[in-house]
């Protein structure tokens, strides 16, 4: 399985990921790390959940995610966003 941190570490592949992001990203997937990102409202910390979610499905097919939100605005920004 290949993971997905290599190609989200190049910036060439059209992904720029904030510092927080990068770092989040990083503990997780390459260091196998639970961690907790707190930042301000609007700043990217959903992508970092977002991407190890997608990075667990893909080493694990068939496997199925549920997310909540907590409201319907925040899911369809969240819809949005993916």
């Amino acid at each position: 399985l290949q993971s997905l941190y290599p190609s989200l570490e190049k910036k060439e592949d059209g992904l720029l990921l904030y510092s927080h992001q990068s770092q989040g990203v990083k503990e997780v997937l390459a260091n196998g790390r639970d961690i907790v990102v707190s930042t301000p409202t609007g700043s990217g910390k959903s992508l970092v959940y977002l991407i190890a979610t997608f990075q667990a499905l893909l080493s694990s097919p068939g496997s199925t995610a549920f997310f909540i939100f907590p409201t319907k605005a925040l899911a369809q920004d969240q819809l949005r966003g993916i």
